[in-house]
């Protein structure tokens, strides 16, 4: 066998040994360590908290295709910091400000003036109007939560318990600088 092929086949070998012998460890920290030495850095590419100003357009969840977002109301972040994204960012939002209604009921609540459950098909087309598909200029920030029950139980046990664990984000507005042009 020529001399640079076994080079080769040492050397992958001496890799393959040494990719399998490392291993990733989990390290535990208090929340109290998470909120004052770490900065967990969210979607947007921030510390969790950290306010920003975004320009959004607002989505209709339903135009998703996932259940989990039907009825609701979602933000396309196109902008942040006037910096376009090269791929925007869509997702979950509440509004500390009351001026942007989250779901189908606090839209026509807001528009009509009163609530009302069971929406048709053609009056969330009415809601949704002048609504979905506006830009939007606004100051927010990212916050998240753990979710669900982690698998240390005997999976029979967790049987109906609703979503897995794990970590999800959302976008809390604080203040609604108005519509902006496309």
């Amino acid at each position: 066998m020529n001399f640079s092929i076994r080079v080769v086949i040492v050397l992958m070998l001496t890799i393959l040994v040494g990719v399998s012998c490392i291993s990733i460890t989990k390290h535990e920290i208090s929340a109290k360590e998470l909120e004052t030495k770490w900065d967990v850095l969210g979607i947007l590419g921030f510390p969790m908290g950290w306010v920003v100003r975004v320009d959004a357009i607002l989505v209709d969840g339903a135009s998703t295709r996932k259940k989990e977002f039907d009825g609701r109301y979602l933000l396309e972040i196109l902008k942040i910091n006037g910096r376009k994204l090269s791929k925007p960012i869509i997702t979950v939002f509440s509004d500390t400000t009351c001026q942007m209604s989250v779901n189908y009921d606090d839209r026509y609540a807001q528009v009509d003036g009163k609530p009302k459950k069971g929406l048709t098909s053609s009056m969330i087309e009415q809601i949704n109007k002048n609504y979905v598909g506006q830009h939007y200029d606004l100051l927010v920030y990212e916050t998240g939560r753990f979710t669900g029950p982690r698998l240390n139980m005997v999976p029979n046990e967790l049987q109906g318990q609703g979503e897995g664990f794990g970590f999800e984000t959302s976008i809390v507005i604080i203040k609604v600088y108005g519509q902006t042009a496309n």
